[in-house]
């Protein structure tokens, strides 16, 4: 996703679902690592809320980083990004 707003972002928070297995993600901004390892989706759609850096600039790229493990049963994946604008 691109941010091409006048104005910067701060996440709030990451939410990270899977239909079965345990896939991990990392998000990627501007070449820097949201967190400081891979976290590992659920089933539950957990809050994922202690990140190295909140801030995205404006016209600033973020990248979803996505390191799946399907272990043989995640046929499905969602990242939710939510965040305010500055």
């Amino acid at each position: 996703m691109t941010n091409a707003q006048a104005t910067g972002w701060t996440i709030l928070a990451v939410y990270c679902q899977s239909d079965s297995g345990s896939p991990t993600f990392n998000i990627s901004i501007a070449g820097t690592n949201l967190y400081s390892s891979a976290q590992t989706c659920t089933t539950t759609n957990t809050a994922f809320n202690s990140f190295n850096s909140t801030s995205v600039g404006q016209c600033g790229r973020s990248q979803p980083t996505i390191r799946s493990r399907p272990r043989r049963a995640t046929k499905r994946q969602s990242i939710t990004i939510k965040y305010k604008q500055l």
